[in-house]
């Protein structure tokens, strides 16, 4: 998937799995106002779904270029708290953060794409969130892509 926006400005969000699309869709559209969205693309995450293996694969594919990376999703699916309405609004408010200090960095004359390196699932014991393994869950990404207006 990547390989068609190398023109476009990257912003990797580390975990913004298949669970959190709809409660960060309309965070993103509305913190990136200088962006229009398109569709929701998906992309297919590597079985090992961590980040050093995303970074594996991006350097493998021949990928050398910068972008932003929003880490506090993460951070947050690793806090030990299984309530996932909690998760969703303490992730809403994190990616608020994150964006108005992004758009600060961003030309917004330029296309923006907007992916994670990985999803999440509950773990099994039911307690927390975890990824790390080959689930769909974790392995299936929304690709969120920007125009500028």
């Amino acid at each position: 998937v990547l390989r068609e926006y190398c023109a476009w400005q990257w912003v990797l969000v580390d975990a913004l799995g298949l669970l959190l699309q709809d409660a960060l869709a309309p965070v993103l559209e509305d913190m990136l106002a200088h962006w229009q969205m398109q569709p929701v693309s998906y992309g297919l995450a590597s079985p090992q779904t961590r980040t050093e293996a995303f970074y594996e694969d991006l350097l493998g594919a021949g990928f050398q270029r910068p972008f932003f990376k929003i880490n506090a999703l993460d951070e947050l699916i690793h806090s030990g708290d299984a309530d996932f309405s909690n998760l969703e609004k303490r992730a809403r408010a994190e990616l608020e953060i994150h964006a108005r200090r992004l758009t600060e960095q961003l030309d917004p004359q330029r296309a923006l794409l907007i992916f994670a390196d990985h999803g999440f699932r509950l773990a099994s014991d039911g307690r927390s969130f975890v990824h790390g393994g080959p689930s769909t869950l974790e392995r299936v990404v929304p690709v969120f892509r920007m125009k500028p207006r």
